[in-house]
């Protein structure tokens, strides 16, 4: 004996519906905050030329974490010559922190960054 009162919608739900409203929605993200990346993405680069510069543990250690989330997005978005060249930023940048960076090949990273991740 079977009792159907309930209709059972779960599949639906996971239908293309919701594939599409899903990938609108990630659309959507994505525009918003492309303008806000640019402008972070600058302020990030600046706040690492000051890390170098200045040697400050703190400005260091905030370049590292902000440049962490561009180097995880470019991997999202599978462009992984930017990726690369922000984890060779964050191992300068460390270093800097380490006191072990002497030398200027930061400079050219920095370069690197700019052209493979704008």
């Amino acid at each position: 004996m079977s009792c159907k009162l309930i209709k059972d919608n779960s599949k639906k739900f996971f239908s293309s519906d919701f594939s599409f409203i899903s990938a609108a929605l990630l659309c959507l993200m994505q525009l918003l905050f492309s303008h806000v990346q640019a402008g972070d993405f600058q302020l990030l680069l600046s706040l690492s030329k000051e890390c170098f510069n200045s040697r400050e543990r703190q400005t260091c250690l905030n370049a590292i974490e902000g440049i962490e989330e561009f180097q995880l997005m470019s991997a999202s978005q599978e462009n992984y010559s930017c990726q690369t060249r922000l984890l060779g930023l964050e191992s300068k940048l460390i270093m800097v922190i380490l006191n072990k960076h002497k030398n200027r090949s930061h400079l050219t990273t920095l370069k690197e960054v700019h052209n493979f991740c704008e």
